[in-house]
């Protein structure tokens, strides 16, 4: 069953895929939907645990393969971050980054159990 889950990207100011500046509407695009895939991958058990925030890492292809996935920085529940980690093995397939960005294309994800 899918969970809901708040997540954030970082990925703009600080994420070395896309050049400096870009601030695109386009980017902006690009990330919502990766977010909404991550999130309709995303499976836990309930209770969730409270507060736990993982930051994921993803490498994104040209064609929008996920190339390399792993956990940048783990939260307090071991759970939660198996269940990141299976959401983005679910997530072969992403839409193509934005043109400007370079490739492969790094992501990096805060995810939280919220």
């Amino acid at each position: 069953m899918n969970r809901r889950v708040m997540a954030l990207a970082l990925l703009l100011a600080s994420t070395p895929g896309f050049p400096a500046g870009a601030q695109a509407p386009a980017a902006h695009a690009w990330a919502s939907s990766v977010l909404h895939i991550l999130r309709a991958n995303i499976r836990h058990a309930e209770p969730r645990p409270q507060g736990a925030e993982a930051e994921l890492a993803l490498q994104v292809d040209a064609t929008g393969k996920v190339t390399r996935h792993f956990l940048h920085t783990r939260s307090h529940s071991a759970s939660w971050d198996q269940a990141v980690l299976d959401a983005a093995a679910r997530t072969r397939r992403l839409p193509p980054p934005p043109a400007d960005a370079q490739k492969p294309f790094r992501l990096l994800l805060v995810v939280r159990a919220d």
